[in-house]
């Protein structure tokens, strides 16, 4: 950052890795001096917080709605927005949220994961998001694996050798359960 103060990019890793809330807050500002819409500088800005001096957290929540909205193609802010409204008990929202994020990231196991958190001991819901992602991505290993262990907890013991021998055949070995 310091070899190229204007490189925004350059700014937010800086921020990311710097060891005070003060320098954060610093590249922030530097980031938002340059472009005051930019989805970086709200990105930084939420790390530069004190949760006491953020109470419920919905400036933080403010922020990643703001860089959401300048741009939707990026998965971090809304990421971390799922999370905060889950951790914050607003587990519909968040599972909103990962919804959105699953439309944006087909292929990625991560917000389905984050959703069969929301969704403890809902068996039958994680059947429903596995299956669903699996439509898409057939060879997931850890998606077959997870799905299996959750017909085992149902009781649905085809459902489980099924997903058993598809990610047995898919990963070249046995799965172990």
């Amino acid at each position: 950052a310091k070899a190229e103060p204007e490189n925004i990019a350059a700014l937010y890793l800086a921020g990311r890795i710097a060891e005070t809330v003060e320098e954060r807050q610093g590249y922030a500002e530097n980031i938002f001096k340059m472009d005051p819409d930019n989805y970086w500088g709200y990105l930084l800005k939420v790390t530069t917080r004190d949760p006491d001096d953020d109470p419920g957290l919905k400036q933080t929540e403010a922020d990643l709605r703001k860089a959401i909205k300048i741009d939707r193609s990026k998965p971090f802010a809304p990421t971390i927005l799922g999370q905060l409204l889950a951790e914050t008990g607003r587990k519909d929202e968040a599972d909103k949220v990962f919804e959105q994020l699953s439309d944006m990231m087909p292929n990625d196991f991560s917000p389905v994961q984050r959703r069969l958190v929301l969704a403890v001991g809902d068996f039958r819901r994680h059947i429903k998001l596995l299956n669903d992602f699996l439509k898409k991505n057939p060879d997931h290993v850890l998606a077959l694996d997870i799905r299996a262990r959750v017909y085992r907890e149902l009781g649905d013991w085809d459902g489980y050798i099924e997903s058993l021998r598809r990610a047995s055949a898919i990963s070249g070995e046995g799965v172990d359960f």
